[in-house]
């Protein structure tokens, strides 16, 4: 379970364990409650995911394929979602497709 807590600053933060039982923390600064809120409920997710070892479903894939990239480095300390390598294009393929035998 994540939970939403408050500095004396006025910035936010997470707390949450992971799979380890390590208790872990993601700072998310100065944003608004319901930023927070929506970003706790997401931890909270990817955090049972990678305890119960079930992949993520659809949604919450897309979600953190299209995180920004502040954002994804603040997880990525966490070691929440799995590193996402970009995929480069085949270009063999393509030159092949564009090569006159």
């Amino acid at each position: 379970m994540a939970s939403l807590g408050n500095d004396a600053n006025g910035c936010r933060r997470i707390l949450f364990y992971d799979a380890e039982g390590a208790r872990k923390t993601i700072r998310l600064g100065k944003v608004a409650k319901r930023f927070a809120e929506s970003i706790t409920l997401r931890v909270e997710a990817l955090s049972s995911s990678a305890i119960t070892g079930e992949p993520l479903d659809r949604d919450w894939s897309l979600w953190v394929a299209n995180l920004e990239p502040w954002l994804r480095e603040k997880l990525g300390r966490a070691a929440l979602p799995e590193p996402i390598e970009p995929v480069a294009p085949n270009r063999a393929r393509r030159r092949s497709r564009w090569t006159l035998s």
